[in-house]
């Protein structure tokens, strides 16, 4: 139950946004966000999920770039490791073995899917996909999916190694499917290719449980993981959030709060959904509204930017939760205490140390 946003990680090998090696222990509720560099085994969330190793029910989002055994969650899921229902979204960059989720897998992944774009930096990339690099002997993968863009800078068309899913496949991968309109590929033998709409549809996800895993909302949502959602139309659940140690009068500063649609409906800046200071006051934010950049479909989190330009010192609650205006609040309310301090009043401290 770890949550890191905005981090830049920079290593060699084994490179992760929250750990660079699991080894016979689990992951657990995370979430990784920002952006990871390294060279081989480099992940989102992990550089490598070792044997005996478990990531469950976490998420990575944002930039990931490497050489080999590249992913956006793991960097490689090794034999008797196991990946499940967890998710990827971002840019993953690499030359040999990367993919959407994982680089390598000789382990399980089950119940996950990858919706971030993958891209080999190299005319020689290969092991490629839009889940998985290559899915080992032993490696099994199922009942999951992709749903980005697979390419290279220099691509070959029809080039062996690559694929909408996974780029090599010497294991299982049963009742995988993946977008090959988006992804632009359309190969076989290593998940299955379906049009966006289709992609849409429950009945296309053969054998997947709609009961208690997924859920679906018909031919406007990918497939979604029920441990994120909720049965209201409109909810929002609080992910994380970025706030200074310390504020100072009449200078401006910024709060982070990361929330994840959790309802059934998507926020549209259209609709004028949003996020807002309770009782339509704050005394350390510049505005009592922030607005969406873009829409937000259920399942998926949203980063909002709140400016703050204190004009008082003390000590301050601020209080943030979203709304449709001019009709209601919803989700999790953010509450967080802080101190607003005078230049001043530092200075005067300072020298009171040296009398």
């Amino acid at each position: 139950n770890v949550f890191l946003s905005d981090m830049n990680v920079t290593g060699h090998e084994y490179t992760g946004g929250l750990v660079g090696l699991i080894s016979s222990g689990t992951i657990s509720g995370s979430y990784a966000g920002g952006t990871v560099t390294g060279f081989e085994r480099v992940g989102g969330l992990a550089g490598e999920n070792f044997v005996g190793g478990v990531i469950i029910n976490s998420d990575s989002a944002g930039v990931v770039q490497g050489h080999t055994y590249v992913g956006g969650l793991a960097g490689s899921n090794e034999e008797n490791a196991l990946i499940k229902e967890s998710t990827s979204t971002g840019y993953i960059y690499g030359e040999n073995n990367f993919g959407g989720l994982v680089g390598w897998n000789q382990g399980t992944v089950k119940d996950s899917y990858a919706t971030g774009e993958v891209t080999g930096t190299s005319i020689v990339s290969a092991g490629m996909g839009g889940l998985a690099g290559i899915n080992r002997d032993g490696g099994i993968i199922a009942n999951s999916y992709s749903s980005g863009a697979v390419k290279c800078i220099k691509m070959v068309p029809e080039k062996d190694g690559v694929g909408g899913f996974s780029g090599w496949n010497i294991g299982s991968i049963n009742y995988c499917y993946y977008d090959r309109e988006e992804s632009g590929w359309d190969d076989k033998g290593k998940g299955e290719a379906r049009t966006t709409i289709e992609m849409k549809q429950e009945n296309t996800f053969e054998k997947w449980d709609f009961d208690d895993t997924w859920s679906i909302i018909e031919e406007i949502t990918y497939p979604y993981l029920q441990r994120i959602m909720t049965q209201e139309k409109y909810f929002s659940n609080l992910v994380g959030y970025e706030v200074p140690e310390v504020m100072y009068r009449n200078e401006r500063n910024v709060i982070t709060v990361t929330l994840r649609n959790t309802g059934l409906q998507a926020w549209s800046k259209g609709q004028q959904v949003c996020i807002g200071a309770q009782k339509d006051q704050d005394s350390i934010a510049e505005q009592l509204r922030v607005a969406l950049r873009h829409d937000v479909l259920p399942g998926q989190l949203y980063t909002f930017v709140i400016p703050c330009y204190p004009t008082k010192s003390g000590i301050f609650t601020t209080d943030w939760q979203m709304l449709k205006e001019g009709e209601f609040w919803f989700g999790q309310v953010f509450t967080k205490t802080l101190e607003v301090k005078s230049r001043t009043d530092v200075r005067e401290s300072l020298w009171q140390l040296f009398e």
